[in-house]
């Protein structure tokens, strides 16, 4: 009996979780999830399912991806240099961003291309967003 798995990729590298979060189906990426999908896997541009969902603001696709059977690993970077929480706050998406946060992703990873703190130097976008 052949093994079935949950990560094959297609043509551009992308496995069924990557384009459930493209595609924004919280529902899919929660079944996947719970049946064992690789949350960690790059696609053919190095971003994760976590680091798409962050630049869409799929909040509901985050959590989702938390809630799955694998540790999701937030110190990730895609081929830009880019942590999850990077396109977060690229996307100015302040409920991604905490989502991360309370995640445990790192507020005082740096852009390597910037060399500055992530929070830091983009602090200006999340001021009209406080809690």
């Amino acid at each position: 009996m052949s093994c079935l798995t949950l990560d094959i990729y297609n043509n551009l590298k992308q496995t069924p979780l990557h384009l459930a979060v493209i595609t924004e189906q919280p529902h899919i990426v929660g079944k996947l999830t719970t049946a064992g999908a690789n949350v960690n896997l790059p696609d053919r541009n190095g971003q994760t399912p976590t680091h798409l969902a962050c630049q869409r603001s799929s909040i509901e696709c985050m959590k989702e991806l938390f809630k799955g059977a694998n540790l999701v690993d937030l110190e990730l970077r895609n081929f830009n240099g880019f942590t999850p929480l990077h396109e977060a706050v690229f996307a100015s998406c302040p409920e991604a961003v905490r989502c991360l946060v309370n995640h445990g992703a790192n507020v005082n990873c740096k852009v390597l291309v910037f060399n500055s703190k992530i929070l830091h130097k983009y602090k200006p976008c999340f001021y009209h967003y406080s809690a």
